[in-house]
């Protein structure tokens, strides 16, 4: 039996990665993939070092993103009714950590094989176009990730557009980036 295609989809709730998760589930679907929808929270318990303080805090994130984490995932599901052939299998997971280690270490450890991740905003040159966190997974990923700026849109029928500096060409990459546009 053929491994199905694994997705990773790190969403901080934000408009932006509601769009990229809308392209990732819009895409599963197309591609017949698996989706795994990360959260890692960014966390400042305000609490000092008060270990019992901290724990409670922590679960009470938790719990929070939990819930923001289920309001993100119908929103986008319910935005695509009527539009998919059947919506794609679809796993959560909220995870404490450095964001960027956290969603590198999620992609290893889950045989991701590609990572969707919206980006918005300007800095410099490769962060310029990609935004920080995005440029930093796309340097540090061992899978494939597909980077959607704010406003992309999902069509069947899209152009590709692939990065390189042609030091070395990875021909097995290129064919899996391939793989989304066959008709």
């Amino acid at each position: 039996m053929e491994k199905r295609t694994r997705i990773l989809v790190p969403v901080d709730f934000s408009t932006c990665s509601e769009n990229a998760l809308i392209f990732a589930i819009q895409l599963a679907d197309n591609i017949n993939a698996d989706l795994q929808v990360l959260h890692v929270p960014l966390f400042d318990s305000g609490v000092g070092e008060n270990p019992v303080a901290l724990s409670i805090a922590i679960q009470e994130q938790i719990q929070q993103s939990k819930e923001q984490m289920r309001k993100f995932i119908k929103k986008a599901t319910e935005s695509l009714e009527g539009y998919l052939n059947q919506t794609p299998t679809l796993q959560t997971s909220i995870e404490l950590g450095k964001v960027e280690f956290t969603i590198l270490d999620e992609a290893v450890s889950n045989e991701i094989d590609y990572i969707i991740m919206g980006t918005q905003g300007e800095r410099n040159t490769i962060d310029r176009y990609l935004g920080t966190m995005a440029s930093s997974i796309v340097k540090n990923a061992l899978c494939s990730v597909l980077v959607i700026p704010e406003n992309a849109k999902f069509r069947k029928e899209m152009g590709l557009g692939y990065a390189t500096d042609f030091s070395e060409v990875p021909t097995f990459e290129i064919g899996k980036a391939v793989k989304f546009f066959k008709p």
